[in-house]
């Protein structure tokens, strides 16, 4: 008789894990991150300007800026997130970590698309602003990488590459009309680089080496006339674009 009401209760006790497994009550999905702070990285608008992406370790965090709502993107990186760029439609967003590794992702199905790890670290990413290309500051090198496409089997493909500064690159600006990359550099430097080196017969990469200081950004204007440098002792310089005669 004891051994029949052991059985029986083990077999309640099964029916009864059994039971709380398959209840609707534990079909969890990831909504947020909630105790992980910024730690640093790239901080990027989304195209309509609606809502900031931030690095929140290995993960990116969403904060609305209509709905005063934040979240958590379910897309792990494998370490900590320091480089983010989406394209101008907001399709796809691009997550490089510290140790090297690039995750492609699709933005608003909230999905990995394909992982790879590049050669050397990524100081900074950029989609052009048609959204046919990526320039990526890798190193010393820029890099320009055609954008992944269902064709491309989410493969970004490198279609051309400078190596030109001194330094790690730190910054880097695409122009309005998509045909030019400005780059900052550690090494106090300021380039220019076309993004078709055959299609712009006779042009060299400019060299705009004023500073004294490691330039943190630098930007076109409207007209890609001129160009903007800062430095890290907070002096801005002009640089402005004229014909040869």
């Amino acid at each position: 008789l004891f051994f029949q009401f052991v059985f029986s209760s083990c077999a309640a006790a099964k029916g009864l894990a059994l039971q709380s497994v398959e209840s609707p009550m534990l079909s969890y999905r990831f909504s947020n991150l909630l105790g992980s702070a910024y730690k640093g990285g790239t901080i990027r608008f989304t195209p309509d300007g609606n809502a900031v992406l931030a690095p929140v370790g290995n993960r990116v965090g969403v904060i609305d800026l209509v709905s005063n709502r934040s979240l958590t993107l379910e897309p792990e990186a494998a370490h900590t997130v320091k480089v983010m760029a989406i394209n101008p439609s907001a399709a796809l967003l691009l997550l490089f970590d510290d140790s090297g590794y690039c995750c492609i992702v699709n933005f608003a199905r909230n999905m990995v698309l394909c992982r790879f790890r590049c050669k050397e670290r990524v100081y900074c990413a950029q989609f052009s602003p048609d959204g046919a290309f990526i320039a990526v500051g890798m190193g010393r090198a820029l890099q320009i990488w055609a954008t992944p496409t269902v064709e491309s089997e989410w493969v970004a493909g490198r279609r051309l590459q400078w190596v030109s500064h001194l330094d790690n690159i730190t910054d880097l600006q695409w122009s309005p009309c998509s045909q030019f990359i400005v780059t900052s550099g550690s090494d106090c430097q300021v380039r220019v680089h076309p993004t078709d080196a055959e299609g712009k017969e006779g042009f060299a990469p400019a060299v705009l080496s004023t500073h004294k200081a490691a330039v943190r950004g630098a930007f076109f204007d409207g007209a890609a006339t001129r160009v903007f440098s800062v430095d890290g002792r907070a002096v801005l310089l002009t640089w402005e674009w004229k014909a040869e005669d």
